[in-house]
């Protein structure tokens, strides 16, 4: 079409270059707007999850108030759980300690049955 009106070639060129040089400013203005779009999204999303923290620290600090404030709240169920966890601590020193005797035992009785291969099902008993 070009090669049959060849005096609007010009003018057809000059179009292309123009759709060219305005497709290249539509994308980097979307390009733009897509980057304002997710550094708006990352705000609010920010602000958002402060607004959550905000609400659970002012539940806390009521729940915190009204426990304070409480007369019949004392520390007895506190001091329980930490003896109990004490005298658990106390039981697995205990069975380090015992585990650690048995061991030495059994490589005695072990060493003892080496020695007097006579001897080793009373060692072993």
């Amino acid at each position: 079409l070009i090669n049959q009106c060849s005096r609007v070639d010009h003018i057809v060129s000059t179009r292309i270059d123009d759709t060219y040089v305005n497709w290249e400013t539509l994308l980097h203005q979307l390009h733009s707007q897509m980057l304002s779009l997710e550094e708006s999204h990352r705000e609010l999303s920010l602000n958002e999850a402060v607004q959550d923290l905000l609400r659970w620290a002012k539940r806390l600090l009521a729940k915190i108030k009204t426990d304070v404030e409480d007369p019949s709240l004392n520390t007895a169920g506190l001091t329980e759980l930490q003896r109990r966890f004490e005298a658990h601590e106390r039981d697995c020193h205990d069975f380090e300690k015992y585990s650690e005797a048995a061991n030495v035992i059994k490589e005695h009785t072990e060493s003892l049955s080496q020695f007097y291969p006579g001897r080793a099902t009373d060692f072993s008993a």
